[in-house]
């Protein structure tokens, strides 16, 4: 298969998961969606399971990318900033991503026990080492670092998935205002939570 053929593969299965789910998809909506034969696409990814893994994958790579360019800051705090900035930056531009990252955490209670590569693990275990980072250094409060960053990124990662409806809901100058303001509050909340006064 072609690189090409490959990311077209992942682009529409990535828009139909975000757009019904993993149970709610079938391999037959993503190959009539790609007008390939459903064998066509079985040759490629033989389960379901395997193209939503391949799916999850590529979402979480793009993500630990964004996040992974704060190595250059040595304050713990422009760390998190900046790693809560990327992630804010990379779900406006792929809303897709965002909400098939969104259905994993609801639909996922079925296939949770037989899970064998949780792809979004190095993500929490990377943000989780930046607030540890800034507890040893002094800058940051004593906080379960695990349920802070999971609590921040849910608040985030809801915003950006009802983006398309606070569109519909506001005028244009309010959902302007509104991207910009969501940002503020939530680093506002994250640093007043996070930062040693």
């Amino acid at each position: 298969m072609s690189h090409s053929t490959y990311q077209r593969l992942i682009h529409s299965a990535t828009k139909m998961f975000a757009q019904k789910g993993f149970y709610g998809t079938s391999i037959r909506d993503i190959a009539d969606q790609l007008d390939i034969s459903k064998q066509a696409l079985l040759h490629h990814f033989s389960t379901k399971e395997k193209l939503y893994g391949e799916v999850l994958k590529q979402i979480a790579q793009q993500v630990m990318d964004r996040v992974n360019h704060n190595e250059q800051y040595d304050s713990a705090t422009l760390q998190i900033e900046a790693a809560f900035e990327r992630m804010a930056q990379w779900g406006l531009e792929d809303l897709d991503g965002a909400r098939v990252l969104m259905r994993e955490l609801l639909d996922n209670p079925e296939r949770a026990p037989h899970a064998i590569n949780w792809y979004l693990n190095p993500l929490l275990e990377a943000m989780v080492a930046i607030i540890k980072k800034g507890q040893s250094q002094g800058e940051f409060k004593q906080v379960a670092a695990l349920a802070f960053i999971y609590n921040v990124l849910g608040a985030q990662h809801y915003f950006m998935i009802s983006l398309p409806t606070l569109k519909q809901m506001l005028s244009a100058k309010e959902y302007k205002n509104i991207l910009k303001q969501q940002s503020i509050e939530l680093k506002a909340m994250m640093l007043d939570r996070l930062l040693v006064h």
